[in-house]
């Protein structure tokens, strides 16, 4: 298996797993034309997908439980598992219905990851080392609300309410070395509680007087937190100068099987479930809910929205929120018709979007069929936006997804589907950052400039890093450990 290792940019080894002495972090992106590549990502991640958890705890090799909802086979197939080691199984089917309690029999760190990777369920000794733990990953979102023992929400950082100290210090450390490596601009936060709000003002306040400046480009808050009282998260924003916005999700996720699809439709006949904080179906709602907004001086909105039926109605509402003067972004973006496409085209809609779902096709081929084609249209969207003059409103990267711009790039220049894929060149130039990505070449890692990416057909350096060849790394910043073939 030939093996492509970037290192994390702040140095984290608590994010790597040690095998046959060589660091290996834990978020892996397995191409689908040459499936014996194995990209491994850099992990600067504040949206961290639960499968990592057990993996900090050393669980390798897990169980594949195939979605199965037979509670009794699920635990045959666990007890076989052999060692005494962590046990993490992966398919695991929610309405299965088991709970920390059915775990317990093992005595071992157990962790069952379900198809979208972001929930689960986890024994009560993982839990409690997971606590123990509290603060150790990204500071954008903390909640010990977040953990139950019988239905386990991990996507969250942990962070208990007695260690908000703790979290400002690791906070303030994490900014530190990411300015320390060059950084002068930092991507969007967002924050999902209140604890997480306290610990990033602080974080916030205190490295802007230590800098001079603000380091953070801007700042979102879910809903749900900013309904609470709307004005001060405004003016506590302001003071920290830095912009602030409002986040939503519209949908639910492809891999839990809940977006909404009307178009589309599973393989068992379901449309999936919209996801609205408020319902904006009713355009009247849609313009109150954006005058609110204006009134509580906020002038962005980000949704989250994956399938048709999240995008229509999103794109139906974003003239009520631009003529109230508030900028609105979808993320994601995933599974539209043509028709949204030619209307965010023509919108110039800012779009920001996750290639690395696009190689994930044969994972919900399943579910969707011929559809699950149509989850990341990227060429499609490129040249649309690119006929209205709009092509760098879109961006790749969200809420602090794709786990590493390399993993973008690497996903969009893979599409499983060749009409689909973009060039290097276009993969670096929707990136975040595009002044930090180095290129591998000769031996000799070298800045990857702007004005090289500008013409349509690649440049000498971008067309040596064609990632499926595995010829050239390409990364974001400047820590690689090493590449092995």
């Amino acid at each position: 298996m030939k093996r492509l290792i970037v290192r994390d940019t702040l140095n984290n080894r608590k994010a790597c797993l040690s095998i046959k002495g060589k660091e290996v972090l834990t978020s892996e992106f397995r191409g689908p034309e040459k499936p014996e590549y194995v990209l491994t990502c850099s992990h600067r991640d504040s949206h961290t997908h639960p499968v990592l958890y057990p993996l900090f705890f050393g669980a390798l090799e897990p169980v594949m439980l195939n979605e199965t909802t037979d509670k009794a086979e699920i635990l045959d197939k666990l007890r076989k598992k052999e060692g005494d080691g962590p046990i993490v199984a992966y398919e695991y089917k929610l309405t299965a219905g088991l709970t920390a309690r059915d775990l317990e029999e093992f005595g071992r760190d157990v962790w069952l990851v379900d198809s979208s990777f972001h929930s689960g369920v986890a024994s009560r000794r993982l839990l409690n080392k997971i606590s123990e733990r509290k603060g150790t990953f990204m500071f954008g979102e903390f909640s010990s609300k977040m953990i139950s023992e019988d239905y386990n929400f991990l996507a969250m950082a942990i962070m208990e309410e007695q260690a908000r100290e703790k979290g400002i210090a690791r906070a303030v450390k994490w900014m530190k070395a990411r300015i320390a490596e060059g950084t002068t601009s930092m991507d969007e936060k967002l924050v999902m509680t209140e604890t997480g709000w306290d610990i990033f003002k602080a974080a916030s306040k205190e490295v802007k007087n230590e800098l001079g400046y603000q380091p953070i480009r801007s700042v979102y808050v879910s809903h749900n937190i900013f309904i609470r009282n709307p004005k001060k998260y405004a003016d506590e924003a302001g003071e920290l100068g830095i912009p602030l916005g409002v986040k939503w999700i519209a949908d639910g996720g492809l891999g839990s099987k809940t977006a909404a699809l009307e178009h589309y439709s599973y393989s068992d006949g379901s449309k999936g479930q919209l996801t609205l904080p408020v319902d904006i179906r009713d355009i009247q709602n849609a313009g109150d809910y954006a005058m609110m907004l204006r009134y509580s001086g906020i002038r962005r909105l980000a949704c989250h929205a994956i399938g048709d039926l999240a995008i229509g109605i999103m794109l139906n509402a974003v003239p009520e929120f631009r003529n109230a003067g508030i900028d609105v972004s979808l993320e994601h973006f995933e599974l539209p018709t043509r028709s949204q496409i030619d209307t965010a085209a023509a919108m110039g809609l800012p779009l920001s979007l996750q290639p690395n779902y696009s190689t994930e096709v044969w994972r919900y081929a399943p579910w969707l069929g011929e559809a699950a084609t149509s989850i990341n249209p990227l060429k499609t969207l490129l040249n649309a936006y690119s006929k209205n003059g709009a092509e760098d409103r879109i961006r790749f990267g969200t809420d602090g997804m794709p786990q590493s711009m390399l993993w973008a790039i690497a996903c969009g220049v893979n599409h499983p589907l060749g009409k689909e894929r973009i060039s290097i060149g276009e993969a670096v130039r929707h990136s975040r950052d595009p002044g930090g990505i180095m290129v591998l070449k000769n031996e000799t890692y070298e800045r990857l400039q702007e004005p090289t990416l500008k013409k349509d057909s690649e440049s000498r350096e971008a067309s040596a890093a064609r990632l499926h060849d595995g010829v050239v790394l390409v990364a974001r910043y400047k820590r690689i450990l090493h590449t092995v073939f």
